[in-house]
């Protein structure tokens, strides 16, 4: 395939419904979801699974399948942040990355605790 011929639009039929126009490239970016980011309060002392229950009925997803890390490293659902390292004491504010992306491992990334 030239280079020409991968730059040519392709058109695309969605739901029987009118065509759209769209370059290769657009198709690869349409694949991925973005992250999202949120926060969220939980007692130190509270196992850390529980954030995803905290989090579900606002993001309106699951996320069972999303694992729980903080600064890359995958957290014990069953155990909480105290007992796994963050020593302070009382309710933190988490700032929670989602990632929900096609070819990456679903988790929910802990970027800040305050």
């Amino acid at each position: 395939m030239t280079k020409r011929e991968a730059e040519e639009l392709i058109e695309i039929e969605i739901d029987g419904t009118e065509k759209q126009e769209c370059t290769e490239e657009s198709i690869i970016e349409q694949t991925y979801t973005t992250a999202e980011f949120v926060s969220q309060a939980i007692d130190i002392n509270e196992p850390i699974g529980n954030l995803k229950k905290l989090l579900e009925p606002r993001l309106q997803c699951s996320l069972d399948a999303h694992e729980i890390c903080l600064q890359d490293i995958q957290l014990d659902p069953d155990r909480s942040l105290f007992d796994q390292g963050v020593k302070t004491d009382g309710t933190v504010q988490l700032s929670v990355q989602v990632i929900s992306r096609q070819g990456k491992q679903l988790s929910l990334s802990v970027l800040q605790t305050n």
